[in-house]
């Protein structure tokens, strides 16, 4: 049996909630940073990409006849990656294709210096690059299916997958792609976007340099996903013998960690100087360079890790018919922080050093806020259904569960310890919130298929459709108001920093944020609505710009966006 990573308790077999303390149960991990894979963060409500053709189109709207091909995948992968186009299973419907030869005319010609205006959609049965917002040229034919394309922060490089086969292409040059290798199970850029990471079904591990063009591959037989430093130079993956391996690419170096306990997750730093694990009961800090260290003995899961001052929590180990223990360590010392029936961090905590910890007794929590190895008790009023620590660790949100069903959000300064906690709102449908610029964001009086959109109790507007994200371009919140389904059409409007809310444009069927942080959406597009399911059959692709919309392509079908570092929020 499995231990809850949260409480410790053992997890039935086959259980997908943990009985006591209600945590989802979570696969093992490698890493406690976010795993490479072909998932893009979850984006707003992507429709699936029809291609309709024109002369039965123009049949169909005498006869009622219609004619459309289905492109599955979106080219951004906003949604999960299937398990077939992840494993190589299932063939795809795509045959053995192979580069177009760059077709840009005299108005795709680029301009010398990039301003990373460059913007990926599909058309006609292709994939376009757009470049400081002129026309775009096709650099990719693909008539059905399995694809996946992504570009490098500067725009230079793009990279795409055809199957199992990866492409790099240079952007800035009129030649075609180049052949990376076959049997490519899962890319992506590194967080900076400087490196591309990808495994093959061989068990490789490799990367390639988009300044360099260096291709660098590591054999090794993984029986996981593998981690990233943000540069990409080092990856840590566990082998099929359940060691933690770190490759250094610079170095030319795979060195070999440690077993670990599969109940625990591992904590490494940025740049992946310190890894803290949990092996036979025992926390272990490496440093590079260093062995192995044991810094504290009697751990069952290891919970929180702050690098900058050494702090680190971790659970006791579970023993049947006796309380649940939290424990500190610091300098060497550990002290423990909580003990109850069940000790859990509530909410989304940031950093290793600060965090409000529930002792469940009874099905009631009594709560913790605890600062290293200081904690005082907290009466919040109630059970919090969702809390959340500022970067900076001086403030808490939180909101409150009430009898009628609704939620109250409240906010509370904890610099120098528990302070009176301000109420920002209630009869909150939803008591989910994202915290945005020192400010919380929310929806409220939810109803059918909308809702309202709220900052700190004032109502920014309503009629939100559910299924697409709000969304931060570094400027504003932008989002769709208004939404009509059966036409797929609705207003677009972005509330700027300054407190004032901007229509952008109107007829907009989606919209998306550039990897340059500039606004693309989709107007006048063809709709069509076919079981309950949402087909694009093609529209204008606008971007907005310094206060104007440029018209970039007609005919458009989707939109690609590198999404790693933009601000999706979901309120549903």
């Amino acid at each position: 049996m499995k231990n809850c990573p949260k409480c410790n308790k053992q997890l039935n077999d086959g259980s997908d909630y943990c009985e006591n303390c209600k945590m989802q149960a979570q696969p093992e991990q490698t890493s406690s940073q976010q795993t490479i894979n072909d998932s893009s963060t979850v984006k707003q409500k992507k429709t699936k990409t029809a291609f309709i053709c024109a002369a039965i189109a123009a049949v169909a709207v005498t006869a009622g006849v219609l004619c459309f091909v289905l492109f599955a995948n979106n080219g951004g992968e906003s949604e999960a990656s299937s398990a077939s186009s992840i494993a190589g299973g299932e063939d795809s419907a795509v045959s053995d294709i192979r580069p177009t030869t760059d077709s840009r005319g005299d108005d795709g010609d680029t301009l010398p210096d990039a301003d990373l205006s460059d913007y990926l959609y599909e058309k006609d049965f292709g994939v376009y690059l757009s470049k400081n917002g002129k026309q775009g040229f096709e650099f990719l034919s693909v008539p059905f299916g399995d694809y996946r394309v992504i570009i490098n922060k500067d725009g230079s490089q793009l990279v795409y997958r055809i199957k199992n086969s990866l492409y790099v292409m240079d952007t800035e040059k009129d030649s075609e792609a180049v052949l990376l290798t076959d049997g490519v199970i899962t890319f992506d850029f590194c967080d900076d976007k400087s490196a591309l990471l990808f495994r093959t079904d061989s068990g490789e591990i490799c990367r390639y340099k988009c300044d360099t063009a260096e291709l660098k591959k590591v054999s090794i037989n993984a029986n996981s996903n593998y981690s990233a430093s943000q540069d990409g130079s080092k990856v840590s993956i566990t082998d099929s013998d359940g060691i933690l391996n770190i490759i250094d690419f610079d170095n030319d170096s795979t060195e070999k960690i440690d077993s670990y306990s599969k109940n625990s997750p591992i904590f490494t730093s940025d740049d992946y100087s310190q890894i803290y694990y949990v092996k036979d009961n025992t926390v272990y800090r490496k440093k590079s360079g260093s062995e192995s260290e044991a810094l504290a003995n009697g751990a069952g899961v290891l919970q929180s890790v702050d690098f900058e001052t050494g702090t680190f929590y971790y659970s006791g180990v579970y023993k049947e018919d006796a309380p649940n223990e939290l424990y500190c360590c610091k300098d060497g010392k550990s002290v423990c922080v909580a003990s109850s029936d069940s000790v859990y961090i509530a909410g989304e905590n940031i950093g290793g050093e600060v965090l409000v910890v529930c002792e469940e007794k009874g099905g009631s929590c009594e709560y913790r806020l605890v600062r290293g190895a200081s904690s005082e008790k907290i009466d919040f009023g109630g059970k919090i259904f969702y809390a959340k620590i500022t970067e900076d660790k001086n403030r808490l949100y939180y909101s409150l569960k009430q009898e009628d069903e609704t939620y109250t959000l409240y906010t509370m300064d904890i610099s120098g310890g528990a302070s009176m906690p301000e109420e920002i709102d209630s009869g909150i449908n939803n008591g989910k919130y994202i915290i945005k610029d020192g400010k919380m964001l929310y929806s409220k009086d939810n109803e059918g298929l909308s809702y309202d959109l709220y900052i700190d109790g004032e109502k920014i507007d309503g009629n939100i459709p559910y299924g697409h994200a709000v969304m931060y371009n570094g400027d504003g919140i932008c989002y769709l108001t208004d939404y009509d389904d059966s036409v797929g059409k609705g207003t677009l409007k972005c509330y700027k920093s300054d407190g004032k809310t901007e229509t952008i444009a109107e007829n907009v069927h989606s919209f998306d944020i550039a990897q340059s942080g500039e606004l693309l959406y989709m107007s006048d597009v063809v709709v069509l609505n076919i079981d309950f399911e949402e087909y694009v059959g093609g529209g204008d692709l606008y971007v907005y710009k310094n206060g104007e919309s440029k018209l970039i392509d007609s005919g458009v079908t989707d939109v690609i966006t590198n999404v790693s570092n933009l601000d999706y929020l979901h309120l549903w």
